[in-house]
């Protein structure tokens, strides 16, 4: 399966409380991080559905020109519930039968990453309803580098039910998806852990950037 098949949520409603500021504006080459992260989705993504909630309104100016056709920005009004609940906010845009989900602070996230995990997925697991007998009933790629999980995790459409009926500042959405078979792949993208939640995170991160060990830009 193509990733271009495919919705992606985007995360971008947090509070940053690790971070002394909207860490999502943090300048990456001249750009928010946050739009590097976007513009990523959109290159691989059928349509990107970007959640916000802190700072909905600068996080919004920082992307909304991005894609007019193919980009939604959607409210989380409950952000400080969790990250469940600006899960359950994107997943509400949903239109494709499978989609992604990967946080705004993980701007090497890029389209061969998407593609890879999307790769995961075969002919026989595409169907809308449950699986058939003798077919594979997985209903979520997760990527791991060297152990550790990352993004983008790709979900089936029908969990969409399930995770809607749950209360926004419940578990975990790994706890959910582990309900049903998950496919763990393992590409080699150290990228897919790379994440910004931090000062220290930030500036290892300029530094390899500067060095030109990382793609965005």
């Amino acid at each position: 399966m193509r990733s271009s098949e495919c919705d992606g949520i985007i995360l971008a409603a947090g509070m940053a409380s690790r971070m002394g500021g909207e860490k999502l504006l943090y300048d990456i080459d001249g750009e928010p991080l946050v739009r590097h992260a976007v513009r990523n989705a959109l290159d691989a993504c059928a349509r990107v559905i970007v959640v916000v909630g802190h700072g909905s309104d600068v996080v919004g100016e920082a992307i909304g020109d991005l894609d007019r056709f193919r980009l939604i920005i959607a409210h989380n009004s409950r952000y400080r519930s969790g990250m469940l609940g600006s899960i359950q906010t994107g997943m509400q845009h949903v239109s494709s039968r499978w989609f992604f989900v990967v946080p705004g602070d993980m701007p090497e996230v890029v389209p061969r990453i998407y593609a890879a995990v999307s790769g995961a997925i075969g002919e026989s697991e595409e169907s809308e309803g449950p699986a058939e007998a003798g077919e594979s009933s997985v209903r979520a790629v997760v990527p791991y580098y060297r152990g550790t999980r990352g993004h983008p995790v790709l979900i089936h459409m029908g969990l969409i039910a399930e995770v809607l009926a749950e209360p926004p500042d419940g578990g975990p959405m790994r706890a959910l998806i582990e309900r049903h078979p998950v496919r763990r792949i393992e590409p080699e993208e150290p990228a897919i852990t790379l994440d910004v939640d931090t000062e220290e995170d930030y500036r290892a991160y300029l530094e390899r950037f500067n060095r030109g060990d990382l793609s965005s830009g």
